[in-house]
């Protein structure tokens, strides 16, 4: 071979190594995308379409007010003059923070039986409550459970609850 052949040919040798590098790079790259985002979305969709159990959410909103002999007597003047909007507001941030503890948590299991609700059989494994599970985890499925938020332009305690059935999430 001459001097020119033998360079094209080793020309040719860099190409093909450069190609055969390329090719690995590809293949490793797909084997990644596959394993770090493709496996994990199927996981994900597989257990949201066949195993989560189906969740109910009620909306509800309300207002804090309260009815004192000042604004009363005074009319509708009165009240606005005398700065009851902080008191109310006060007394929606002390409810929601009712909302949010664990009293009412406990009183909900004893009038509606939360843990009894999360504990079926009906509940996919990721949400159930297992039977030896202590108060704390307990009122940590009862905060993923409740949404609750203050609106202080509105004066709206806006209230989300999710359970497995619409009455009981009612």
């Amino acid at each position: 071979p001459t001097g020119a052949e033998a360079r094209a040919a080793e020309i040719m040798q860099v190409q093909r190594n450069i190609t055969r590098r390329r090719r690995r790079k590809l293949l490793l790259l797909a084997t990644r995308l596959a394993f770090f985002v493709l496996l994990p979305t199927l996981l994900v969709a597989y257990y949201y379409v066949r195993v989560a159990t189906p969740l109910y959410a009620t909306n509800t909103e309300f207002v804090i007010q309260k009815a004192d002999g000042a604004s009363a007597a005074g009319g509708g003047l009165g009240g606005m003059l005398g700065g009851s909007g902080s008191r109310t507001q006060q007394e929606s941030i002390t409810v929601q923070a009712y909302l949010e503890s664990r009293e009412a948590m406990l009183r909900l299991e004893e009038e509606q039986g939360f843990r009894a609700h999360f504990s079926g059989e009906g509940i996919d494994p990721l949400t159930r409550i297992p039977a030896d599970a202590t108060m704390e985890d307990v009122y940590d499925t009862y905060r993923r459970h409740l949404r609750i938020g203050y609106d202080p332009t509105e004066g709206l305690i806006r209230m989300e609850v999710a359970a497995a059935d619409p009455a009981t999430s009612q």
